[in-house]
C-alpha cells in the first residue's frame, strides 16, 4: 500500500466515523478488510436508513464526508439496516 493510498484510507475512515458521530447516535463498528487487491472500510451505525449524500458545496464548513469518501475510493456504496460500506 503506497503512502497516498494509506493516507486516503485513513481520511475516508475518519470521515465516515465523524459522519456517523455527527448525524446519529454514533458509530457502532469500524471494519477494515484488506486483501491482495483492495481495502474495504465499513462503518456500521444504528440508523435504519443508509446515509443520503447531499449536493457537494465546496464553500460549506460541513458536509464533505460522503463526498470525500466517494472521491477517494475506487468504489463506494451504502446499505440500509445501519451499514455504510466503502
Amino acid at each position: 500500500m503506497t503512502a497516498t493510498v494509506g493516507t486516503d484510507a485513513l481520511l475516508v475512515a475518519a470521515e465516515l466515523l465523524a459522519n456517523a458521530a455527527r448525524h446519529i447516535p454514533g458509530p457502532q463498528r469500524l471494519e477494515l478488510d484488506l486483501d491482495i487487491r483492495s481495502l474495504r472500510i465499513s462503518v456500521t451505525d444504528p440508523a435504519p436508513a443508509p446515509p443520503r449524500p447531499r449536493p457537494h458545496r465546496p464553500d460549506a464548513v460541513h458536509g464533505h464526508g460522503l463526498f470525500i469518501a466517494d472521491t477517494r475510493s475506487a468504489d463506494s456504496g451504502r446499505r440500509a439496516r445501519g451499514h455504510a460500506r466503502w
